[in-house]
C-alpha cells in the first residue's frame, strides 16, 4: 500500500487489527454508547507502507533524535509509563504547553507495536485544559519492499469538541505519516509501490 487510508469501520482484516488495538487500550476508555445502548468504538485509523527497513521506521517512532524532522524537540523514554512527548513547533498555549506534554508510553513490543496516550491541541481548548487523552496504537509489519504501519487512535467521547479533535487529528496524522514516509524513503532512495 502506498497511500494513507482512514476508516471508522472496515473489512474483517481491518476489524481484526482493531481488535488487537482494543486489547492494548485501557479497559473502558475506548467505548461510547449509541442510542440503542450498544457499545460502539470510534476509531481514527490510518495505514501506510514505507519503503524503508522496519528498524528505521521503528526508530523514528521511538527515538527523539530520529524524530527531529517531525518534532525538533521530543522527550521519549521507551518504557512502560515513560514519557512520549512531542513538543512540535507550535506556539505555546495559555499554560505554556507546545505539544504533547504529559503523554506516556502505555505498551510496546520492539519493532512490532507502540501504544501511547495523546492529548489535544489548542484548537480544542476545553479538552486540552482538562488534559483529556486518547490512546494511540501503532503496529509495525515488515512487508516486501519495506514496512507497513497500521495506526489507530481510540478513546473518543461524544460532543462537538471531541468531533473537532477527531477532525484535527485526522488531518494531522495524515501529515505526520506522509512526512515520515517522504523522509524515510528519501533516505533509502526508494518508494513503496
Amino acid at each position: 500500500m502506498s497511500t494513507l487510508s482512514t476508516a471508522r469501520h472496515g473489512t474483517s482484516e481491518e476489524r481484526s487489527t482493531c481488535a488487537r488495538v482494543r486489547e492494548s487500550a485501557p479497559a473502558g476508555a475506548e467505548k461510547s454508547s449509541n442510542m440503542e445502548g450498544v457499545s460502539q468504538m470510534r476509531e481514527l485509523r490510518k495505514e501506510v507502507a514505507i519503503a524503508a527497513p522496519l528498524e528505521e521506521v521503528w526508530k523514528v517512532w521511538t527515538d527523539a533524535e530520529a524524530l527531529r524532522f517531525v518534532s525538533k524537540r521530543s522527550n521519549i523514554e521507551l518504557r512502560i509509563g515513560g514519557a512520549y512527548e512531542w513538543f512540535l513547533d507550535l506556539p505555546p498555549d495559555a499554560e505554556g504547553r507546545r505539544g504533547a506534554e504529559g503523554a506516556r508510553v502505555l505498551a510496546f513490543l520492539p519493532r512490532q507495536m507502540l501504544a501511547f496516550d495523546w492529548g489535544f491541541p489548542p484548537e480544542t481548548p476545553t479538552l486540552r485544559s482538562s488534559r483529556a487523552k486518547t490512546q494511540v496504537v501503532v503496529l509495525f509489519d515488515e512487508v516486501e519492499g519495506g514496512t507497513r504501519i497500521q495506526f489507530a487512535q481510540t478513546g473518543w467521547d461524544d460532543g462537538a469538541e471531541w468531533d473537532a479533535g477527531y477532525a484535527y487529528f485526522d488531518a494531522a496524522w495524515d501529515s505526520v505519516l506522509s512526512r515520515m514516509k517522504g523522509h524515510l524513503e528519501a533516505e533509502h532512495g526508494r518508494s513503496a509501490t
